[in-house]
């Protein structure tokens, strides 16, 4: 890995944001994925 994947998740969330949508949660899928996270979402 190139980059942290906090620092991946921080900005995918962010992009969600200026799109649009609304965290609604985001969970780390460790142990079964490492370095995953699921972000659950709504259009705002």
């Amino acid at each position: 890995m190139t980059e942290n994947p906090k620092e991946i998740f921080r900005k995918a969330e962010a992009r969600l944001k200026a799109r649009g949508f609304r965290i609604l949660d985001a969970l780390s899928l460790e142990p079964y994925e490492d370095s995953h996270e699921m972000i659950v979402v709504e259009r705002a």
